[in-house]
């Protein structure tokens, strides 16, 4: 036996596979290191079980999953600009002309004695400050004047007679007129009286059908509903 032989004898060599290859290949002679040791089942476990407790612990998620966001900075009050107008007076009506502000009281002067309207706007915008519109100012004349006016107390009962006064001549003038119409559009003629009759007839007919109408579209709803809950069941 050869001093090669002598060298790797089964009792001095633990690994007789890596003493053949170890001949045979070209760098033979040289005595190489034991290999890696694999894996147990204990240990491939143990890395199952520690991966399983980082899944599980909600920090390592939000720290792994979720991205960190920067903070957004504190935003700015708004700053509010100052207004370059003063804002309109008010220009409340008064209840009589001793009252009244300066710039009514020209109003009221100016177009009492014929001024024409663009004049006194004219002339309001110059005292004033504002420019109005076409109607303002003589809308604004007109509540004026009404305004000035005071109703004594003891006409008051009166004011309510003749209201309901006129408003019952006028219901009585209104079916005649309307009997003269229905004649000019070629029908009989007929009394006021007997047409605000059949007037009120026909609204009622007209409410009973239409609450029958609804009353016949509820059932036929509730009759389609019951079906498809028939067939759903």
């Amino acid at each position: 036996m050869d001093e090669a032989e002598q060298l790797y004898t089964p009792q001095s060599n633990p690994h007789p596979t890596e003493m053949a290859q170890t001949q045979d290949s070209p760098i033979a002679g040289v005595v190489m290191g034991p290999p890696a040791t694999p894996a147990t089942p204990k240990t491939a476990a143990k890395k199952r079980k520690t991966l399983a407790a980082a899944a599980s612990d909600d920090s390592y998620e939000a720290d792994v999953a979720t991205p960190a966001k920067k903070a957004k900075g504190t935003p700015k009050p708004r700053q509010r600009k100052a207004p370059t107008k003063a804002p309109n007076k008010s220009k409340a009506l008064a209840t009589s002309y001793d009252l009244c502000e300066e710039h009514d009281k020209m109003l009221i002067d100016m177009r009492d004695s014929g001024a024409s309207w663009t004049d006194i706007r004219k002339a309001w915008e110059e005292k004033v400050g504002d420019a109005t519109a076409y109607s303002t100012l003589p809308n604004r004349y007109s509540r004026l004047k009404s305004n000035f006016v005071v109703i004594r107390e003891s006409d008051n009962p009166k004011l309510i007679e003749a209201k309901q006064e006129v408003e019952a001549e006028f219901e009585r003038e209104k079916w005649g007129q309307i009997a003269e119409r229905m004649v000019s559009k070629g029908a009989e003629r007929y009394k006021g009286d007997a047409l605000n009759r059949q007037y009120k007839k026909l609204m009622v007919f007209a409410q009973e059908m239409f609450k029958a109408k609804e009353g016949v579209e509820g059932e036929a709803g509730g009759e389609g509903e019951g079906e498809g809950m028939d067939e759903g069941a």
